[in-house]
Protein backbone atom coordinates (compact mmCIF):
# COMPACT_ATOMS: atom_id res chain seq x y z
CA UNK A 1 0.00 0.00 0.00
CA UNK A 2 1.16 3.58 -1.04
CA UNK A 3 2.44 5.52 2.07
CA UNK A 4 0.59 8.52 0.66
CA UNK A 5 -2.47 6.72 0.39
CA UNK A 6 -2.31 5.37 3.85
CA UNK A 7 -1.24 8.86 5.67
CA UNK A 8 -4.36 10.59 4.24
CA UNK A 9 -6.53 7.85 4.79
CA UNK A 10 -5.36 7.92 8.80
CA UNK A 11 -5.96 11.72 8.21
CA UNK A 12 -9.33 11.31 7.42
CA UNK A 13 -9.99 8.84 10.11
CA UNK A 14 -11.32 6.81 7.54
CA UNK A 15 -11.81 2.57 8.26
CA UNK A 16 -8.94 0.41 7.00
CA UNK A 17 -9.06 -0.53 3.37
CA UNK A 18 -9.32 -4.50 2.99
CA UNK A 19 -6.19 -5.18 0.83
CA UNK A 20 -4.54 -3.07 3.25
CA UNK A 21 -1.15 -4.81 5.76
CA UNK A 22 0.64 -2.45 7.39
CA UNK A 23 1.69 -1.98 10.64
CA UNK A 24 -0.30 1.05 11.60
CA UNK A 25 1.87 2.23 14.63
CA UNK A 26 4.78 2.20 12.21
CA UNK A 27 3.47 4.51 9.72
CA UNK A 28 1.90 6.99 12.14
CA UNK A 29 4.80 7.62 13.55
CA UNK A 30 6.97 7.88 10.79
CA UNK A 31 4.77 10.38 9.57
CA UNK A 32 4.71 12.50 12.17
CA UNK A 33 8.24 12.66 12.44
CA UNK A 34 7.93 13.54 8.69
CA UNK A 35 5.97 16.37 9.75
CA UNK A 36 2.53 15.83 10.42
CA UNK A 37 -0.30 13.88 8.21
CA UNK A 38 -1.69 16.49 7.29
CA UNK A 39 1.50 18.46 5.82
CA UNK A 40 2.15 15.59 3.97
CA UNK A 41 -1.53 15.40 2.47
CA UNK A 42 -0.91 19.22 1.38
CA UNK A 43 2.38 18.82 0.02
CA UNK A 44 2.36 19.32 -4.17
CA UNK A 45 5.89 16.81 -4.01
CA UNK A 46 3.55 13.97 -2.46
CA UNK A 47 1.99 13.10 -5.29
CA UNK A 48 4.49 12.58 -7.69
CA UNK A 49 5.19 8.55 -7.95
CA UNK A 50 1.14 7.86 -7.13
CA UNK A 51 -0.57 5.35 -9.96
CA UNK A 52 -3.87 6.38 -11.26
CA UNK A 53 -5.66 3.72 -9.16
CA UNK A 54 -3.66 5.25 -5.63
CA UNK A 55 -4.59 9.16 -7.20
CA UNK A 56 -8.29 7.77 -7.61
CA UNK A 57 -8.20 6.35 -4.13
CA UNK A 58 -7.26 9.11 -2.46
CA UNK A 59 -10.00 11.52 -4.24
CA UNK A 60 -12.96 9.56 -3.49
CA UNK A 61 -11.43 9.97 0.74
CA UNK A 62 -11.04 13.61 -0.30
CA UNK A 63 -14.81 13.81 -1.34
CA UNK A 64 -15.49 11.81 1.74
CA UNK A 65 -14.35 13.95 4.19
CA UNK A 66 -15.63 16.97 1.94
CA UNK A 67 -19.09 15.35 2.60
CA UNK A 68 -18.64 14.94 6.34
CA UNK A 69 -18.01 18.39 7.22
CA UNK A 70 -18.97 20.40 3.74
CA UNK A 71 -20.08 23.47 5.40
CA UNK A 72 -16.56 24.02 7.66
CA UNK A 73 -13.69 25.95 6.80
CA UNK A 74 -11.29 22.82 6.03
CA UNK A 75 -9.25 23.37 2.51
CA UNK A 76 -7.66 19.95 2.55
CA UNK A 77 -10.40 18.52 -0.06
CA UNK A 78 -9.46 21.11 -2.52
CA UNK A 79 -6.21 20.96 -2.17
CA UNK A 80 -5.92 17.13 -2.43
CA UNK A 81 -7.76 17.21 -5.57
CA UNK A 82 -5.97 20.00 -6.69
CA UNK A 83 -2.19 18.23 -5.71
CA UNK A 84 -4.03 14.91 -7.77
CA UNK A 85 -4.76 17.59 -10.97
CA UNK A 86 -1.42 18.71 -11.56
CA UNK A 87 0.42 15.42 -10.64
CA UNK A 88 -1.49 12.62 -11.55
CA UNK A 89 -2.83 12.19 -14.95
CA UNK A 90 -5.97 10.20 -15.53
CA UNK A 91 -6.97 10.78 -11.68
CA UNK A 92 -9.82 12.81 -11.84
CA UNK A 93 -11.08 11.52 -14.61
CA UNK A 94 -14.85 10.59 -14.40
CA UNK A 95 -15.01 12.42 -10.89
CA UNK A 96 -15.53 16.24 -11.93
CA UNK A 97 -19.24 15.33 -12.21
CA UNK A 98 -19.23 15.11 -7.85
CA UNK A 99 -17.09 17.98 -8.08
CA UNK A 100 -19.44 20.39 -9.77
CA UNK A 101 -22.39 18.70 -7.39
CA UNK A 102 -20.37 19.61 -3.92
CA UNK A 103 -19.67 22.85 -5.24
CA UNK A 104 -15.95 22.24 -5.17
CA UNK A 105 -13.42 24.88 -6.41
CA UNK A 106 -12.57 28.07 -4.59
CA UNK A 107 -9.45 29.28 -6.72
CA UNK A 108 -8.72 25.71 -7.54
CA UNK A 109 -10.72 25.22 -10.82
CA UNK A 110 -8.22 23.28 -12.02
CA UNK A 111 -9.37 20.14 -10.88
CA UNK A 112 -11.95 20.22 -13.76
CA UNK A 113 -9.18 20.25 -16.60
CA UNK A 114 -9.92 16.15 -17.20
CA UNK A 115 -14.05 17.03 -16.84
CA UNK A 116 -16.14 15.01 -19.26
CA UNK A 117 -18.17 16.60 -22.01
CA UNK A 118 -21.49 16.59 -19.61
CA UNK A 119 -19.74 18.42 -17.17
CA UNK A 120 -18.00 20.99 -19.61
CA UNK A 121 -21.74 21.40 -20.82
CA UNK A 122 -23.29 22.39 -17.59
CA UNK A 123 -20.45 24.90 -16.73
CA UNK A 124 -21.34 26.52 -19.95
CA UNK A 125 -25.12 26.08 -18.46
CA UNK A 126 -24.73 27.71 -15.20
CA UNK A 127 -22.40 30.65 -17.26
CA UNK A 128 -25.57 31.30 -19.47
CA UNK A 129 -28.49 30.86 -17.05
CA UNK A 130 -26.77 32.46 -14.46
CA UNK A 131 -28.69 30.63 -11.70
CA UNK A 132 -26.12 29.23 -9.56
CA UNK A 133 -25.79 30.22 -6.10
CA UNK A 134 -22.22 28.80 -5.42
CA UNK A 135 -20.02 29.77 -7.98
CA UNK A 136 -19.04 33.36 -9.29
CA UNK A 137 -18.86 33.36 -13.42
CA UNK A 138 -15.24 34.39 -12.97
CA UNK A 139 -14.61 30.73 -11.28
CA UNK A 140 -16.87 29.10 -13.85
CA UNK A 141 -15.31 30.75 -17.04
CA UNK A 142 -11.71 29.69 -15.57
CA UNK A 143 -13.28 26.04 -14.97
CA UNK A 144 -13.89 26.19 -18.35
CA UNK A 145 -10.06 27.18 -19.37
CA UNK A 146 -8.66 24.56 -17.45
CA UNK A 147 -10.83 22.14 -19.55
CA UNK A 148 -9.54 24.20 -22.83
CA UNK A 149 -10.90 21.61 -25.51
CA UNK A 150 -12.21 22.67 -28.87
CA UNK A 151 -16.29 22.81 -27.99
CA UNK A 152 -14.34 25.33 -25.20
CA UNK A 153 -12.79 27.10 -27.75
CA UNK A 154 -15.72 28.04 -30.14
CA UNK A 155 -17.67 29.41 -27.23
CA UNK A 156 -15.39 31.70 -25.81
CA UNK A 157 -15.11 32.32 -29.83
CA UNK A 158 -18.88 33.19 -29.43
CA UNK A 159 -18.62 34.81 -26.53
CA UNK A 160 -15.98 37.22 -28.16
CA UNK A 161 -18.05 37.58 -30.92
CA UNK A 162 -21.36 38.03 -29.51
CA UNK A 163 -20.52 39.69 -25.76
CA UNK A 164 -23.22 37.87 -23.55
CA UNK A 165 -25.63 39.83 -21.72
CA UNK A 166 -24.25 39.16 -18.15
CA UNK A 167 -20.45 40.62 -19.37
CA UNK A 168 -21.69 44.03 -18.24
CA UNK A 169 -21.72 42.86 -14.60
CA UNK A 170 -17.86 41.53 -14.70
CA UNK A 171 -14.58 43.40 -14.72
CA UNK A 172 -13.36 41.64 -17.78
CA UNK A 173 -15.06 39.76 -20.99
CA UNK A 174 -15.09 35.90 -21.13
CA UNK A 175 -12.07 36.05 -23.06
CA UNK A 176 -9.80 36.80 -20.65
CA UNK A 177 -10.35 34.03 -18.57
CA UNK A 178 -8.45 32.02 -20.77
CA UNK A 179 -5.50 32.50 -19.49
CA UNK A 180 -6.60 31.12 -16.15
CA UNK A 181 -6.03 28.18 -18.02
CA UNK A 182 -2.86 28.87 -19.78
CA UNK A 183 -3.21 29.69 -22.98
CA UNK A 184 -4.75 32.51 -25.12
CA UNK A 185 -7.42 32.82 -27.93
CA UNK A 186 -6.01 33.57 -30.97
CA UNK A 187 -8.06 36.58 -33.56
CA UNK A 188 -9.19 33.07 -35.29
CA UNK A 189 -10.43 31.66 -32.28
CA UNK A 190 -7.78 28.55 -31.70
CA UNK A 191 -5.97 27.94 -28.52
CA UNK A 192 -2.27 29.20 -28.19
CA UNK A 193 -0.80 27.77 -24.96
CA UNK A 194 1.26 29.93 -22.75
CA UNK A 195 3.56 27.15 -21.36
CA UNK A 196 5.60 24.70 -22.52
CA UNK A 197 4.61 20.83 -22.02
CA UNK A 198 7.90 19.90 -21.18
CA UNK A 199 8.85 20.65 -17.44
CA UNK A 200 12.26 20.49 -15.76
CA UNK A 201 13.16 20.41 -11.69
CA UNK A 202 15.65 23.60 -10.96
CA UNK A 203 17.62 21.34 -7.98
CA UNK A 204 19.98 22.77 -5.71
CA UNK A 205 23.74 22.15 -6.99
CA UNK A 206 24.91 19.55 -3.98
CA UNK A 207 22.10 17.97 -3.75
CA UNK A 208 22.18 16.78 -7.54
CA UNK A 209 25.82 17.18 -7.98
CA UNK A 210 26.06 13.93 -10.54
CA UNK A 211 24.57 16.19 -13.14
CA UNK A 212 25.98 19.65 -12.44
CA UNK A 213 28.90 19.42 -14.81
CA UNK A 214 26.14 18.59 -17.87
CA UNK A 215 23.75 21.11 -16.66
CA UNK A 216 22.56 23.13 -19.60
CA UNK A 217 21.00 26.08 -17.33
CA UNK A 218 22.35 28.18 -14.93
CA UNK A 219 20.85 30.32 -12.75
CA UNK A 220 21.48 33.84 -10.90
CA UNK A 221 24.40 34.40 -13.12
CA UNK A 222 26.46 37.85 -14.01
CA UNK A 223 25.19 39.67 -16.54
CA UNK A 224 27.13 42.60 -18.54
CA UNK A 225 24.20 45.19 -18.46
CA UNK A 226 22.40 47.98 -16.73
CA UNK A 227 18.86 48.24 -15.91
CA UNK A 228 17.83 51.34 -17.97
CA UNK A 229 15.27 52.46 -15.51
CA UNK A 230 17.69 52.74 -11.78
CA UNK A 231 20.82 51.89 -13.40
CA UNK A 232 21.60 48.68 -11.31
CA UNK A 233 23.38 45.91 -12.90
CA UNK A 234 21.13 43.06 -14.47
CA UNK A 235 21.53 39.46 -13.39
CA UNK A 236 20.78 36.65 -16.17
CA UNK A 237 18.11 34.81 -14.11
CA UNK A 238 18.39 31.64 -17.15
CA UNK A 239 21.20 31.04 -18.79
CA UNK A 240 20.24 27.99 -21.05
CA UNK A 241 22.43 26.26 -23.67
CA UNK A 242 20.12 25.77 -26.04
CA UNK A 243 22.40 22.63 -27.76
CA UNK A 244 21.36 20.52 -25.60
CA UNK A 245 19.04 17.98 -26.59
CA UNK A 246 17.12 18.31 -23.27
CA UNK A 247 15.79 22.23 -24.54
CA UNK A 248 15.01 21.47 -27.95
CA UNK A 249 11.24 21.63 -26.00
CA UNK A 250 12.08 25.37 -26.14
CA UNK A 251 12.31 25.47 -30.19
CA UNK A 252 14.24 28.11 -29.97
CA UNK A 253 17.22 27.82 -32.82
CA UNK A 254 20.98 29.28 -31.56
CA UNK A 255 23.53 28.12 -28.74
CA UNK A 256 22.22 30.38 -25.98
CA UNK A 257 19.02 31.95 -24.29
CA UNK A 258 19.81 34.15 -21.67
CA UNK A 259 17.11 35.76 -19.79
CA UNK A 260 17.61 38.54 -17.49
CA UNK A 261 16.54 40.49 -14.50
CA UNK A 262 16.74 43.92 -12.47
CA UNK A 263 17.33 42.86 -8.83
CA UNK A 264 15.73 45.95 -8.60
CA UNK A 265 12.44 46.82 -11.42
CA UNK A 266 12.00 43.53 -11.84
CA UNK A 267 10.80 42.84 -8.12
CA UNK A 268 8.33 45.84 -8.51
CA UNK A 269 5.02 45.93 -10.45
CA UNK A 270 6.39 46.47 -14.09
CA UNK A 271 7.58 43.47 -16.01
CA UNK A 272 11.05 44.20 -17.15
CA UNK A 273 11.82 43.50 -20.86
CA UNK A 274 14.95 42.37 -22.65
CA UNK A 275 16.01 41.38 -26.31
CA UNK A 276 17.44 38.51 -26.94
CA UNK A 277 18.41 35.72 -29.51
CA UNK A 278 19.57 32.46 -29.76
CA UNK A 279 23.18 33.51 -29.35
CA UNK A 280 23.19 35.14 -26.28
CA UNK A 281 22.57 38.55 -26.63
CA UNK A 282 20.69 39.73 -23.71
CA UNK A 283 19.89 43.71 -23.51
CA UNK A 284 17.98 46.11 -21.86
CA UNK A 285 14.82 47.40 -24.18
CA UNK A 286 14.34 50.56 -25.05
CA UNK A 287 10.56 49.14 -25.89
CA UNK A 288 10.21 49.44 -21.39
CA UNK A 289 9.73 53.26 -22.08
CA UNK A 290 10.26 55.79 -19.30
CA UNK A 291 9.77 54.06 -15.79
CA UNK A 292 6.78 54.56 -13.48
CA UNK A 293 6.69 57.03 -10.97
CA UNK A 294 6.06 54.80 -8.71
CA UNK A 295 9.42 52.44 -9.52
CA UNK A 296 11.77 53.21 -5.90
CA UNK A 297 15.32 53.54 -6.95
CA UNK A 298 17.82 52.15 -4.74
CA UNK A 299 21.06 54.15 -3.37
CA UNK A 300 24.50 52.19 -3.68
CA UNK A 301 24.09 50.46 0.15
CA UNK A 302 20.67 49.65 -0.90
CA UNK A 303 21.53 48.30 -4.30
CA UNK A 304 24.20 46.30 -2.56
CA UNK A 305 21.46 44.61 0.02
CA UNK A 306 19.88 43.87 -2.77
CA UNK A 307 22.28 41.87 -4.29
CA UNK A 308 22.71 39.73 -1.85
CA UNK A 309 19.22 38.84 -1.81
CA UNK A 310 20.75 36.89 -5.00
CA UNK A 311 22.62 33.71 -4.59
CA UNK A 312 24.68 32.78 -7.07
CA UNK A 313 24.65 29.93 -9.30
CA UNK A 314 22.57 27.35 -6.46
CA UNK A 315 20.53 25.62 -9.49
CA UNK A 316 20.94 23.00 -11.50
CA UNK A 317 18.45 21.30 -14.10
CA UNK A 318 17.25 18.27 -12.14
CA UNK A 319 14.79 15.13 -13.82
CA UNK A 320 11.59 15.71 -16.08
CA UNK A 321 8.65 16.54 -13.74
CA UNK A 322 5.54 14.04 -14.40
CA UNK A 323 3.65 16.85 -16.22
CA UNK A 324 3.62 20.24 -16.84
CA UNK A 325 1.03 21.10 -14.28
CA UNK A 326 3.60 20.44 -11.67
CA UNK A 327 4.21 23.86 -10.31
CA UNK A 328 5.76 24.61 -6.92
CA UNK A 329 9.36 25.15 -6.60
CA UNK A 330 11.71 26.58 -8.95
CA UNK A 331 11.51 24.70 -12.51
CA UNK A 332 11.74 25.34 -16.24
CA UNK A 333 8.87 24.72 -18.32
CA UNK A 334 5.44 23.58 -17.53
CA UNK A 335 3.35 26.23 -15.64
CA UNK A 336 3.89 28.88 -13.50
CA UNK A 337 2.97 28.61 -9.83
CA UNK A 338 0.85 32.30 -9.80
CA UNK A 339 0.83 33.45 -5.99
CA UNK A 340 -1.87 36.07 -6.94
CA UNK A 341 -3.79 36.01 -10.19
CA UNK A 342 -2.34 34.90 -14.25
CA UNK A 343 -0.12 37.37 -14.89
CA UNK A 344 1.52 36.84 -19.04
CA UNK A 345 3.33 40.01 -19.98
CA UNK A 346 2.25 41.29 -23.52
CA UNK A 347 4.79 41.22 -25.96
CA UNK A 348 5.82 45.14 -26.47
CA UNK A 349 6.00 44.19 -30.53
CA UNK A 350 3.47 41.96 -31.44
CA UNK A 351 0.96 42.66 -28.63
CA UNK A 352 0.18 39.13 -28.02
CA UNK A 353 0.66 37.36 -24.32
CA UNK A 354 4.48 35.65 -23.98
CA UNK A 355 4.83 32.42 -23.15
CA UNK A 356 6.31 31.38 -19.71
CA UNK A 357 9.67 29.53 -19.59
CA UNK A 358 10.50 29.32 -15.73
CA UNK A 359 10.11 30.08 -12.74
CA UNK A 360 12.76 31.10 -9.70
CA UNK A 361 11.53 30.63 -5.88
CA UNK A 362 13.34 33.87 -4.50
CA UNK A 363 11.96 33.44 -1.25
CA UNK A 364 8.97 31.44 0.56
CA UNK A 365 6.35 33.82 -0.25
CA UNK A 366 7.73 34.56 -3.76
CA UNK A 367 8.19 33.65 -7.42
CA UNK A 368 10.11 35.46 -10.06
CA UNK A 369 8.68 34.50 -13.36
CA UNK A 370 10.83 34.60 -16.83
CA UNK A 371 8.99 34.52 -20.36
CA UNK A 372 9.42 34.66 -24.14
CA UNK A 373 8.26 35.69 -27.23
CA UNK A 374 10.81 33.81 -29.74
CA UNK A 375 9.55 34.81 -32.81
CA UNK A 376 10.06 38.78 -31.52
CA UNK A 377 12.91 38.23 -30.07
CA UNK A 378 11.41 39.67 -26.80
CA UNK A 379 12.06 38.36 -23.07
CA UNK A 380 10.36 39.36 -19.69
CA UNK A 381 10.70 38.59 -16.47
CA UNK A 382 8.18 39.82 -13.25
CA UNK A 383 7.44 38.80 -9.68
CA UNK A 384 4.47 37.98 -7.28
CA UNK A 385 4.37 37.75 -3.81
CA UNK A 386 1.80 36.95 -1.14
Amino acid sequence: MNPILEAIRISYGLPALEKATWDFDGYVKAFEQAGGLLAIAREQASYGHLTVEEGREIALAALERYDAIPESTDLLPQEILTNLAKSVPDALKGLTSLFLERHLAFAQEQIFREADAPTRDKIIALLESGISSCYKRGELLSALAWIGDETVQVQFQHWRTVPPAWQTAMHYPPEHYVKNGGWELTPEGARRNLYYSVNYDLVEAQTFSAEVQSSPVEVLTPHEGVCGWCVMPLLTLFDINLTDSRMRFLGIQGTRLRLALCPNCSLQAEPVFTEVDGEGTSVWSKLNGKAQGYLSIPDEDESEELLETFPQQTLVLGPARRTPYIDHGSHLGGCPSWVQNADYPCCLRCQRLMTFVGQYLYNVEAYIYAFLCASCGIAATNYQQT
